[in-house]
């Protein structure tokens, strides 16, 4: 009677908690919706123009937005990923593989306005790459580190030690067992805190405003009429923060945020076609 007891009052908090996430999602969404629409629709009819809706300024910040992701993503994954495997699969349970570990959940919980003030020091000043895409990649790199780590680590625990034992009883080298037995288990975990990376980086200001910039520009060199990582730019969240926060522009500010949810969502759908693909396979 009381185990029933016990799992009927479980049940009841978990499905509140899900109710009340779901209410949540569901008045933000429709704050932007009924701030940024109305405002996008008379934007896109010509019935009202604002600077920053500009076609030409909004292609600018999604792709300094998606260039900003893209550089952040082929910096952070192979580190990650090659940490978490050597913690997992290759170093011995101690005290200096428990200190890593403390470090890393320690640096996951650090304020992002810190790690910008540590990436303007690093990056923008003494490296000398100043207010560019690189500084402000090397900064979210160091952020999202912990997290796509710690989240690879846990999927290769949940990897059964018997794929390990009957990969070597076959004369496979600890390299090859993870080349073709691990790797392709893990992917879809890999692919999990890659979305939650990109998730991040959608909608990270804080650290970006010391390293990035908050100009609106393609992110070209002007000599070479290039794409470069050494240039400045702006991302669709940074630009909502300053139209809110310097120009009081709620309506300006829900329009880019619509924006930005509608980029996060493509990235996601598209992510989760990936991982998919991979489970089938």
């Amino acid at each position: 009677m009381r185990r029933k007891l016990y799992d009927a009052v479980f049940y009841l908090l978990t499905g509140l908690c899900a109710l009340l996430s779901v209410n949540m999602l569901y008045h933000l969404m429709r704050f932007l919706l009924s701030n940024g629409l109305p405002l996008l629709y008379r934007q896109l009819s010509g019935l009202e123009q604002t600077a920053i809706l500009e076609p030409t300024k909004l292609q600018q910040m999604i792709f300094s937005t998606l260039f900003l992701t893209g550089v952040t993503l082929f910096f952070v994954l192979p580190f990650a990923i090659s940490a978490a495997i050597y913690l997992h699969e290759y170093a011995r349970e101690n005290v200096l593989a428990q200190m890593t570990r403390f470090s890393v959940q320690t640096l996951a919980s650090i304020p992002s306005i810190v790690y910008g003030l540590f990436g303007m020091l690093i990056f923008v000043q003494l490296a000398g790459f100043g207010m560019s895409i690189l500084a402000g990649s090397g900064t979210l790199s160091l952020m999202l580190l912990p997290i796509v780590m710690t989240q690879t680590e846990n999927t290769l625990r949940q990897i059964p030690h018997a794929y390990r034992e009957a990969s070597a009883s076959l004369g496979a080298t600890p390299f090859e067992t993870i080349k073709k037995i691990i790797l392709p288990q893990v992917t879809p975990g890999v692919l999990v805190g890659m979305l939650l990376a990109v998730g991040r980086i959608m909608s990270e200001s804080a650290a970006l405003l010391f390293t990035l910039g908050t100009f609106v520009r393609m992110p070209v060199n002007r000599q070479t009429g290039m794409f470069s990582v050494l240039e400045a730019g702006t991302t669709l969240t940074i630009r909502a923060l300053i139209e809110f926060k310097e120009h009081g522009n709620l309506e300006a500010a829900a329009a880019i945020g619509v924006i930005t949810v509608g980029v996060v969502i493509i990235l996601n759908v598209i992510s989760k076609g990936i991982v998919w693909i991979f489970e089938k396979n």
